[in-house]
């Protein structure tokens, strides 16, 4: 999460098979940019819904969260022995930068898409974008008091910051992605959803420091090419400041210490 993995699946989208999973986005702005590019494909599943009117809808749902880790993937996919050779990478981050990219992300992330199939009058099916999901993903004791303004000082910034990473990680959403806790702090969750990705079985790390150069490495590997790499969900970070801005002493220590796997196993500093 916050690592551009969305960025690199919709970079990898050409070079998939009919039968490939592709989770695609859930996000209105995402679908309706790319031209719906980045639909989810093999990763849907279709539920009725009762409409306001009375009637009855088709409402379709991931089965897999974009951010799913690999242990949920183990158990959640009947077949996995069948894919358990594949060439398995993810990406990792400086958790310092990341925690802010995921604090701005919170709070001005988009809306999401409620996603439908329809039939046309020539009898064909098609997804379309039947209504959206404005409430925020997690439901913050602090509400949005602590909300990061463009306007706000760097103390004022490092004070809601720090409410934030304490702030419990009550999910809104009922899809398991990772090994997280609702008990959590939001420090405590992501640290643990960022950590599932670097399991001794990924065949490769990607860092987000240096993702061009590794995404071609990647290419090389498989043999394939990709033009370029599409940013997506790049524009919630509002104000251009540097990460350690954002940090006291405490909240330093408090992420050193939640994210001290990572640190260790990729050399990453403050």
């Amino acid at each position: 999460m916050k690592c551009a993995g969305s960025s690199i699946e919709l970079a990898l989208i050409p070079h998939c098979g009919d039968k490939d999973i592709i989770t695609g986005s859930g996000y209105e702005d995402e679908l309706v940019e790319s031209n719906f590019l980045y639909t989810p494909k093999n990763n849907l599943v279709t539920i009725n819904e009762i409409a306001s009117d009375g009637s009855t809808i088709n409402v379709v749902e991931p089965i897999y969260h974009t951010h799913t880790t690999p242990v949920v993937l183990r158990e959640k996919y009947i077949n996995y022995s069948k894919i358990a050779d594949y060439y398995h990478f993810s990406i990792v981050r400086n958790p310092f930068d990341a925690l802010i990219s995921y604090f701005w992300w919170s709070f001005y992330g988009p809306d999401v898409a409620k996603l439908s199939i329809v039939t046309d009058e020539n009898g064909e099916s098609q997804m379309t974008i039947m209504d959206r999901n404005i409430k925020t993903k997690y439901e913050y004791s602090f509400g949005k008091v602590i909300m990061p303004m463009i306007h706000d000082s760097d103390a004022v910034l490092r004070i809601k910051f720090q409410q934030f990473l304490e702030s419990k990680a009550d999910f809104s959403e009922s899809d398991r992605i990772g090994s997280e806790k609702n008990s959590d702090s939001i420090l405590d969750w992501f640290a643990k959803l960022q950590w599932d990705f670097c399991g001794d079985d990924i065949d490769n790390v990607l860092t987000f420091e240096t993702l061009t150069q590794d995404v071609m490495n990647v290419c090389a590997t498989l043999e394939i090419n990709i033009d370029t790499i599409p940013k997506l969900k790049s524009s919630q970070r509002k104000v251009n400041k540097p990460y350690d801005i954002y940090y006291n002493a405490y909240t330093k220590d408090m992420a050193h210490e939640a994210f001290d796997n990572i640190i260790k196993k990729f050399n990453y500093t403050f």
